[in-house]
């Protein structure tokens, strides 16, 4: 489980879903799977985990 899951049953379930519709691997269909049934990410990390707040990149 990824370290920004918040919602580990939601993530669990999320999981669950993606394989019985052939996605069991499929990351990037799982994650939108568990952002749909609300499920939280944790910190100021993208889910590349680039932490953007202190990005020279950025203004504010």
């Amino acid at each position: 489980m990824p370290s920004w899951v918040v919602d580990h049953d939601i993530w669990e379930k999320a999981k669950k879903k993606a394989a019985e519709e052939g996605h069991a691997e499929d990351w990037d269909y799982i994650t939108a799977l568990y952002k749909k049934m609300g499920g939280e990410i944790r910190g100021d990390k993208s889910l590349s985990g680039i932490d953007w707040t202190n990005h020279p990149l950025i203004k504010e």
